[in-house]
């Protein structure tokens, strides 16, 4: 398998949940040079909160945000092999990787200090071959787009690359799934609200999948996704920004031979997405 695909086009595509998680909050894991009531915001998976600066929004002005990789309480050293960071303002910048305390390293791509970068996204997936052994990761940001702006990263997103859809194999459908609450009032009356959004007020709650023509030898990657939590990239291409910590919703999943031959080498695969919010 090379890299994933993750621009104009691209099919929906399957990431490990992210390896800079909430117990490196609460190990003390991350540190910033300022804003530091916001760091949390880069793994927070909101779209609509960022890790800010404060008091560094001077172009020349070095911001940093250097985070560990923790598995509970225990620094937890990784093979990465895409990097994404959405949503932010820089123009010069370079995130760099090291394991076991050693030399920072830049993360293949992700040098824009002699260079302007003018996108909202800076997404990188490797060939899974140049994968590299990570534990710790530091962001360091000079320039803004807009000159002398506080520095601003959305979300920071170190995983690994499970699978991809191939191309014409999906249904997708976007429209959230309504989750009607019904409340019995003190009068008895009944009182029903319609909730199309979770508590981190992401753009969908749940949405189903349907996966035509996969080829057997696939569908066992599918079935995978049940065992934890994933990053859920739907349409890489037209929403880049749209990344989703998720996992399949209980007894969603279905699949079966795409035709009624039990030689049949194709499969159709359906199953629901939900968030599960959070970091």
């Amino acid at each position: 398998m090379g890299a994933m695909v993750l621009t104009a086009g691209a099919a929906p595509a399957f990431l490990a949940k992210p390896f800079v998680t909430t117990d490196a909050l609460n190990a003390g894991g991350i540190v910033v040079s300022s804003g530091d009531a916001f760091k949390q915001r880069a793994i927070d998976m909101s779209q609509k909160t960022a890790a800010t600066s404060q008091g560094q929004d001077t172009d020349g002005v070095a911001w940093t945000w250097q985070a560990k990789q923790y598995e509970g309480s225990t620094v937890a050293a990784k093979t990465a092999d895409c990097l994404a960071l959405l949503n932010i303002n820089f123009k010069r910048f370079k995130v760099e990787y090291r394991l076991n305390g050693g030399a920072w390293t830049i993360f293949p791509g992700a040098d824009y200090t002699g260079a302007d970068f003018a996108a909202d996204h800076l997404i990188l997936p490797l060939d899974p071959a140049a994968g590299v052994t990570i534990d710790e990761w530091l962001v360091t940001a000079t320039h803004t787009q807009t000159p002398n702006q506080e520095k601003s990263l959305g979300l920071f997103l170190p995983s690994v690359q499970k699978f991809q859809a191939s191309r014409g194999t999906s249904d997708l459908n976007m429209k959230p799934e309504e989750q009607v609450v019904t409340v019995k009032l003190f009068d008895g009356t009944l009182d029903q609200t319609n909730i199309l959004h979770n508590d981190a007020d992401f753009d969908f709650m749940r949405t189903p999948l349907l996966f035509l023509a996969v080829p057997d030898t696939e569908e066992p990657s599918y079935a995978a996704l049940r065992g934890d939590f994933f990053l859920f990239v739907p349409q890489p291409g037209k929403y880049p920004n749209q990344w989703f910590l998720c996992r399949v919703a209980p007894n969603t999943y279905n699949a079966a031979p795409l035709s009624m031959d039990r030689d049949s080498r194709l499969m159709r695969v359906a199953l629901s997405v939900e968030e599960v919010g959070g970091a």
